[in-house]
């Protein structure tokens, strides 16, 4: 049995390190994009996000360090992403509406959270009950897990991660797709 109960404060600390990244290079991936245009940036964060979410895929205890490269490695490459996405949406719009665009560039970040957040919760939740042992066990508890349902667990965690990945390559296709190599 894994005992996976961790407060709340302790189990966001995890994430601390993605603000830390974000705001120490966001501003230089900015700059770079501004100097070389925002294709490579556009392109290549979403496939370094995706290492970071492959790496997450190695952690099978909660150790609270294990999944400390993951995070930092999708957090470069979202501070990657961010800086340079918000400037092409900016500079595609005439000067007089660069408030709506960004109004607009901040409205479909959200959004895509809004709708990726659940989209990977389901597919959690479907991948669990496929493979757990007690059909209405919950891949979220909090409580200690007998064997069959931690592994269910990593199992349905790591789909998640899968789905993660194939949306960040569809990102990066994306950019490669709608972004001219002479697009600033």
């Amino acid at each position: 049995m894994l005992a996976v109960n961790r407060p709340p404060a302790r189990a966001s600390l995890v994430f601390l390190p993605i603000s830390i990244v974000m705001f120490a290079l966001a501003a230089r991936f900015g700059k770079l994009a501004d100097r070389d245009g925002p294709r490579r940036y556009l392109m290549f964060a979403p496939l370094v996000m995706a290492a970071g979410f492959i790496l997450l895929t190695l952690v099978t205890s909660t150790n609270p360090l294990l999944p400390l490269p993951g995070v930092l490695v999708m957090a470069v490459g979202l501070a990657m992403l961010v800086a340079p996405i918000t400037a092409t949406a900016l500079k595609a719009a005439p000067d007089n509406f660069a408030g709506i665009a960004a109004g607009v560039n901040t409205t479909v970040s959200r959004l895509g959270g809004l709708i990726a957040t659940p989209v990977l919760g389901v597919a959690i939740t479907l991948v669990f009950a496929a493979r757990a042992p007690r059909p209405n066990a919950d891949p979220f508890a909090t409580h200690v897990l007998l064997a069959g349902q931690r592994d269910a667990t990593i199992t349905a965690f790591r789909a998640g991660i899968g789905l993660a990945v194939v949306l960040c390559l569809a990102g990066s296709l994306l950019a490669v797709r709608g972004l001219r190599s002479s697009d600033r």
